[in-house]
C-alpha cells in the first residue's frame, strides 16, 4: 500500500440512520488530497463521513487508516478504541451541528477545547490558550468581539466560522468538513467559500468535504465522490462527471445564482489571511 495514503476501505458495509446497509466496494484517500462527497443519498454520505471522522465503525469491511489495520466491529469506538492518537491528533473536524457549547461564549470554548489537548501546566501553554484561538479566528476572518458571544447570539455566518476554527484550532493536516454551506445565503456562502480556501488551497492539507452544494464541491475539490440510491456512481476529477453525468445536480454550476456568488467574491474583496 503506498505510504501516501490517509484512508484504504475495501468491500466495507455502512449502517445509515435509515435503517438500510449501504456497501462500499472501495475507496481510498491520499494526502493533500481535496475530495468532495455529493449526491442525492444524504444518509450514504452521512453514514460514510461518520466511519472516516471516527464516529463510529462500520458494519463490516476492510479499512487501513493512515496505514494501520482497523477492525471494523459496530460495539467498538473507533474513535477512542480504533484510531491511534496520533492519527486523531492529525484530524480537524467541522459538523454541520456547529458543536458549539451553548452556555458558555465562544472563547471560552475555543480555551477549553486548546486546554484539552495541549495542557495549561505551564505560562506558555495557558497564554496560548488565549492567543492561538484570536489568531485562528482572525486567519478565517471572524470578528473577534464574535469570541465574547455565546452560540445563540451569532448569525449563521458566524457559527459557520465558528464551527471552522474549532476544527482548525490544533493545526490539522486532515479537514473534515459536514455540510459547512447549510442555510447561508449568497454573500455569506462567498465569505465562507474564500475564507476555507486560503487556508487549504496550496496546502498540503487534506479536505474531505461532505455536501448537497455542487457549487461549494465545485470551488473548492477537484475530485468528486458522487453517492446516488445507495450506490457510487463515479470517483474521480470532477471534469469527468460533468462530461460524462449531465444530471441536474451539475447543471447549477452554470446558473445565474453560480454567476452571482463569483461576481460577489470579486466585489467583498476578502482577504482572511
Amino acid at each position: 500500500m503506498s505510504s501516501s495514503l490517509i484512508f484504504d476501505l475495501n468491500c466495507v458495509t455502512l449502517r445509515a440512520r435509515d435503517n438500510n446497509l449501504r456497501f462500499l466496494s472501495e475507496l481510498k484517500i491520499a494526502k493533500g488530497e481535496k475530495v468532495a462527497i455529493v449526491g442525492s443519498d444524504v444518509e450514504y454520505r452521512k453514514s460514510l463521513m461518520r466511519v472516516l471522522s471516527g464516529l463510529e465503525a462500520p458494519k463490516s469491511g476492510q479499512i487501513q487508516v493512515d496505514g494501520e489495520n482497523v477492525p471494523c466491529r459496530e460495539d467498538r469506538d473507533p474513535w477512542r478504541d480504533i484510531f491511534s492518537k496520533n492519527f486523531r491528533r492529525k484530524i480537524g473536524i467541522s459538523l454541520q451541528s456547529d458543536a458549539l457549547i451553548s452556555n458558555v461564549s465562544i472563547g471560552e470554548c475555543f480555551e477549553t477545547l486548546f486546554r484539552f489537548k495541549y495542557g495549561d501546566h505551564n505560562d506558555g501553554l495557558k497564554q496560548g490558550a488565549i492567543r492561538v484561538p484570536r489568531e485562528v479566528a482572525a486567519s478565517l476572518g471572524m470578528p473577534l468581539e464574535c469570541l465574547d458571544k455565546r452560540p445563540a447570539e451569532l448569525n449563521p455566518l458566524e457559527k459557520r466560522l465558528a464551527s471552522l476554527c474549532l476544527a482548525f484550532l490544533t493545526k490539522p493536516s486532515i479537514l473534515m468538513m459536514d455540510n459547512p454551506s447549510y442555510s447561508l445565503d449568497d454573500e455569506a456562502w462567498s465569505y465562507l467559500d474564500a475564507a476555507i480556501a486560503k487556508l487549504i488551497q496550496g496546502t498540503q492539507k487534506t479536505l474531505i468535504l461532505s455536501t448537497a452544494d455542487w457549487i461549494l464541491a465545485d470551488s473548492l475539490c477537484d475530485r468528486w465522490v458522487v453517492l446516488e440510491d445507495g450506490k457510487m456512481v463515479f470517483d474521480g476529477h470532477k471534469a469527468g462527471y460533468r462530461k460524462n453525468f449531465r444530471s441536474h445536480f451539475v447543471q447549477q454550476l452554470e446558473t445565474e445564482r453560480w454567476k452571482k456568488i463569483k461576481k460577489t467574491i470579486k466585489d467583498l474583496e476578502i482577504d482572511v489571511a
